[in-house]
């Protein structure tokens, strides 16, 4: 993805579990621009690693570890609607051996799912928030378990709440600062002193 200059990606994983890595592709990215989950699917679904046999390719935001089953199953089940997220690529290269595929002869031909489980780029700024416990409670919670009568162990808590910053990488957008395309409405830019 690197090479294809996708920009935002945070990682790209392959799970072993999908028949050695080829079958499933997990992409997390920080959206930066409309149609940026859409680009990042289609390519990932020709590049050589994913054009061979890949039957899903899914595409997280950056707060999602794509190495983490659990967390690309509660995004495909948070963020994604099937009937606007999901598109079929049919008669896609395959192998040989998918037993997915018969009878036989219809080998090597086969098919991807793009799953587009991040949040709608139009809605960023006001998509429902992702909770989570705030540290210090957990903290707090943990270092009485006992006292307050709470059964079994402490539970292990992986993530934490944390300040994330809004990206909206389009004019009128709302990330701090000046966005491409607003030199034109705000006057120009002054040019740093030269010494």
């Amino acid at each position: 993805m690197d090479k294809l200059g996708i920009p935002g990606i945070q990682g790209v994983y392959c799970h072993p579990a999908a028949a050695g890595g080829f079958g499933m592709t997990a992409i997390s990215l920080e959206q930066r621009h409309a149609g940026h989950a859409a680009q990042a699917l289609a390519l990932a679904a020709q590049v050589p690693g994913g054009a061979y046999y890949t039957k899903w390719i899914i595409a997280v935001d950056e707060d999602i570890d794509p190495t983490d089953v659990n967390q690309i199953v509660w995004a495909m089940c948070s963020r994604c609607n099937p009937v606007e997220d999901i598109d079929i690529l049919r008669n896609t290269w395959s192998t040989w051996l998918d037993p997915t595929q018969n009878p036989p002869e219809e080998r090597p031909y086969g098919s991807k799912a793009l799953i587009n489980a991040c949040k709608e780029h139009r809605y960023l700024p006001v998509f429902s928030k992702r909770t989570a416990l705030r540290k210090e409670i957990y903290d707090e919670v943990a270092s009485r378990w006992r006292e307050i009568g709470l059964p079994g162990e402490v539970p292990t808590v992986r993530a934490f709440e944390h300040e994330q910053k809004v990206v909206y990488h389009e004019v009128g957008g709302f990330e701090p600062g000046r966005q491409p395309g607003e030199e034109a409405a705000s006057g120009p830019e002054k040019e740093p002193d030269k010494d």
